[in-house]
């Protein structure tokens, strides 16, 4: 169902200091966006209505975190997210951006001078019909751009709960693009995973009875036909 329109989330966007309105501008120089420029930097696609990344950046004071969204409405709820655990914490979102932008399109926004630690993906699109199986924000040519300004070694944390998302990021599109899987939980709360922030859709799917998969890959050499093929190369047939 589509979101009805918040009439007052360009406004606010644009008179929050933590919300980026010109993300084109600082590919390259993220980091000068922050107080403490030295933290590694998170970055979460698809934040939502932002429960997930607020309670993180609360968490974790010690990394900086960028939020991208590319629906202003959403990117709204997510600002008013940030500024009420800041006032419930009576603490400043000086380690937190948000920006809007297409998700899809995310390397034009970030560079290898970025180095992105950790790719946070929760909950994307898991478009179904296998001719729009490329839109998927894991699928190979995705997660071959997010290479290009993601740090030597860097993690990608991602939870669905779509079987068949799961099962085709986990078994081709991450080996295909040179991911190491290093954990699998195919019921994320019945494991019970230390520091698990839930998002807005994951609490609805869990209340529905429907298992929430997760996975955690780190960043490794590209396959050996990989290398060989031209940049940006990504298609892959299912």
């Amino acid at each position: 169902m589509r979101m009805r329109r918040k009439k007052w989330a360009a406004s606010e966007l644009r008179e929050a200091c933590f919300v980026v309105d010109e993300p084109l501008c600082c590919r390259g120089k993220w980091r000068e966006q922050f107080a403490r420029r030295e933290q590694p930097l998170h970055l979460e696609l698809g934040c939502g209505k932002g429960g997930f990344i607020s309670r993180l950046a609360l968490l974790h004071p010690e990394v900086n975190y960028l939020a991208v969204d590319k629906i202003d409405n959403m990117l709204g709820l997510a600002k008013r997210a940030v500024e009420r655990v800041c006032l419930q914490e009576k603490r400043e979102p000086d380690n937190i951006r948000l920006t809007n932008f297409e998700v899809e399109c995310i390397d034009r926004i970030l560079a290898p001078q970025d180095e992105v630690k950790r790719l946070y993906i929760n909950f994307c699109n898991p478009w179904p019909k296998p001719r729009h199986r490329k839109h998927r924000l894991t699928y190979v040519s995705q997660l071959l751009c997010y290479r290009s300004f993601l740090a030597p070694d860097a993690e990608l944390f991602f939870k669905t709960d779509d079987e068949g998302l799961f099962h085709d990021t986990l078994c081709h599109y991450l080996p295909q693009a040179g991911f190491v899987v290093e954990e699998v939980i195919r019921d994320l709360h019945a494991a019970g995973l230390p520091e698990n922030i839930e998002t807005e859709h994951e609490r609805m799917f869990s209340e529905e009875g429907i298992p929430i998969k997760f996975l955690r890959a780190r960043l490794g050499p590209l396959p050996v036909q990989r290398q060989e093929e031209s940049p940006g190369a990504g298609d892959f047939s299912e």
